[in-house]
């Protein structure tokens, strides 16, 4: 300190015991703690009085009664340097007392109330970094005042100084004064980036999170941050968080923020950050998975979720192309060819679908092998199909043996046309058919036993609702009487027109595959509906057939079941065999349910209905009969 000029100042000597210093400046006060000596404490004071002997007062020397001043002396500034010199004095004082105190501290290492008083000092001092690790280590004491005490002044005098000059040093101090600086701040930005730039060079990325949110909120417009948060995200196993935020920084006024940016974006393009996105953000998560196939074509994974992400979009036909890629790159993943089938399916492709459950069904995996069948059994016919869409051909067939006439009687339908409108709705059609017994003969009945003919006709149907399979046709053509009829066939050929109304419709529980022989009971039942006009008889002829029963033993693709038929006739000519009724028990066998063919085995008892008929009826009005047919219906 510079003094003025002509002041004189005489040093007097302390005279005074080490140990009355160390005692008098442990007194407590407003900001520091009690200390009463003990028995330990008096085993220290005479260890400071050995370190430090008392003065020699015969060696002090006398002190001047009247000193004057030399020289003029300014009142204000003399008042000034006294008070400067106060200070110094105090600090001088209190410098003395702290070398006491470490000494004693080194001697009694495990006394918390000097750490404490240590602490007060460096404070008092203005050296607050000491203040705080002395304050530290008397947070441990056992003594809950001095704990208390000790906490609180690190609270009080924590701060970013603190933790700039313990941050290499000691890195856990450091952390504590941060923390409690934030504690009592927790709007400061810079101490919460502190923080987390602090916890991020000590590899603590998840700790160093929560700070820089805070920071964040605190400066939402601070796109430092928000790249800072995006690599956290990335190197704490959250890349669709990462990609988020560094979408945000994208908006960075700064070109070179904006730039780094889209490459940390560009290197999370990958099938973590897609999943990671991908129930929260689906949009942006479809734009990660495909920039990353763009890149990786090849992929499998890709390829496969990028067809369900189109699928879940409704989009089948995109949805395709990706799942055709993914059978490719792994031909023998069955799941694939079971989706393709699935596609297939929703497209109309029926034919590719049942293809594709095939190939599925010889999965080593039980469970899709299985699936991928009865898959398969629900487009049964669809693999026969052969002419292209909107073509189409298909034969009906029903021979079947009379055994009360000894007759074998059959019967054909085969149609080729095309479906006009999409829902196939309308179509129009070329159309033979065939009927033949094999005992009936030329003569007058009872030797006519079935209609024996050939007729190529043209045709068209249509089916007036969605839902309803009730259907409206009209056909014209040329008939070949293969047996000459007195009653209705005139010549060998005839003109053929024939139109009316049809109705077919099947319910209960679908046709399916088991790996088991299984014994269960599933309803089914079918109704069949005609009523048409002939032009080679001059009448019109309706037909209802309704069959009700259950299917109860099913194994792999086929099943058999029993019924209940009800058949009848009525015609406006009113012939007899036109106008009956039968009912009695069926047997259902189905071989091959694959392929629409049924073997039936009925016994029914018939009514013939009391009408004018033309022909007289030699049969009575109830008969017994019995059927033995082979029905099947398949599509090209």
């Amino acid at each position: 300190m510079k003094l003025p000029k002509g002041f004189i100042v005489i040093t007097l000597p302390l005279i005074i015991s080490p140990s009355t210093i160390l005692a008098s400046s442990l007194e407590d006060s407003s900001a520091h703690i009690s200390y009463k000596p003990s028995k330990k404490n008096t085993k220290l004071a005479e260890a400071v009085d050995q370190n430090f002997p008392k003065n020699n007062l015969k060696n002090v020397p006398d002190i001047p009664k009247n000193v004057e001043p030399v020289g003029d002396v300014d009142p204000a500034k003399n008042k000034k340097s006294v008070d400067s010199s106060k200070d110094d004095d105090d600090k001088s004082s209190k410098s003395e007392d702290l070398k006491h105190l470490l000494a004693a501290e080194r001697l009694l290492p495990n006394d918390y109330s000097i750490k404490l008083k240590v602490g007060n000092i460096y404070q008092d001092l203005g050296e607050n970094s000491k203040a705080f690790s002395q304050y530290n280590k008397a947070s441990s004491s056992r003594s809950r005042k001095i704990q208390e005490k000790a906490k609180k002044a690190m609270s009080q005098i924590s701060n970013l100084d603190i933790f700039y000059d313990f941050q290499k040093t000691d890195p856990k101090l450091a952390r504590l004064d941060l923390q409690l600086f934030i504690n009592k701040n927790p709007k400061n930005l810079t101490a919460q980036k502190e923080m987390g730039y602090f916890l991020i060079d000590q590899e603590k990325e998840r700790e160093a999170l929560p700070y820089f949110l805070t920071a964040e909120k605190l400066a939402p417009k601070d796109y430092a941050i928000k790249a800072q948060l995006g690599y956290i995200y990335q190197d704490t196993d959250q890349p669709g968080k990462a990609y988020l935020k560094f979408r945000e920084v994208l908006f960075s006024p700064d070109r070179k923020t904006r730039d780094e940016a889209k490459k940390a974006m560009d290197n999370l393009i990958d099938m973590d950050t897609y999943y990671s996105l991908k129930e929260t953000h689906p949009a942006l998560a479809k734009k990660v998975l495909s920039k990353f196939l763009q890149k990786e074509p090849k992929n499998l994974e890709a390829q496969e979720e990028m067809g369900y992400v189109l699928i879940d979009e409704k989009k089948n036909e995109e949805a395709l192309n990706h799942f055709l890629i993914a059978e490719q790159l792994a031909p023998k993943n069955y799941e694939i060819k079971s989706q393709l089938g699935n596609i297939y399916q929703d497209l109309g492709q029926n034919k590719k679908a049942f293809y594709k459950f095939k190939e599925a069904s010889a999965s080593p995996d039980h469970k899709l092998s299985v699936q991928s069948k009865r898959d398969m059994v629900s487009l049964a016919g669809s693999q026969t199909k052969i002419l292209p869409d909107p073509y189409f051909a298909d034969i009906y067939f029903s021979p079947y043996y009379l055994p009360r006439f000894n007759d074998y009687i059959t019967y054909t339908q085969f149609r080729i046309g095309k479906n006009i409108l999409p829902d196939e709705r309308l179509q129009i059609y070329g159309t033979i058919y065939h009927a033949q017994d094999s005992q009936s003969g030329a003569g007058a009945l009872p030797s006519i036993y079935a209609d024996n003919y050939v007729a190529g006709d043209v045709g068209f149907r249509f089916y007036p609702f969605k839902k309803i399979p009730l259907y409206a046709y009209l056909e014209v053509g040329e008939a070949y009487n293969i047996i000459p009829d007195p009653y209705f066939r005139e010549t060998s050929t005839q003109y053929d027109l024939r139109g009316g109304l049809d109705y077919y419709q099947e319910w209960g529980a679908d046709p399916d595959y088991f790996d088991k022989l299984t014994f269960s009971i599933k309803h089914e039942g079918n109704f069949y509906g005609d009523f048409s006009y002939y032009s080679r008889f001059h009448d019109a002829i309706g037909q209802v057939t309704l069959r009700e029963g259950f299917r109860f033993l099913q194994y792999k693709y086929s099943s058999i079941g029993a019924y209940w038929k009800i058949n009848g006739y009525f015609d406006t000519e009113q012939y007899f065999f036109n106008n009956a009724i039968e009912t009695g028990p069926g047997l259902d066998i189905v071989p091959y349910n694959l392929i629409g063919v049924h073997l039936r085995l009925e016994l029914t008892r018939g009514y013939y209905f009391p009408v004018n008929s033309p022909q007289p009826n030699p049969y009575g009005s109830i008969y017994n009969s019995s059927y033995a047919m082979v029905e099947g219906y398949i599509n090209f």
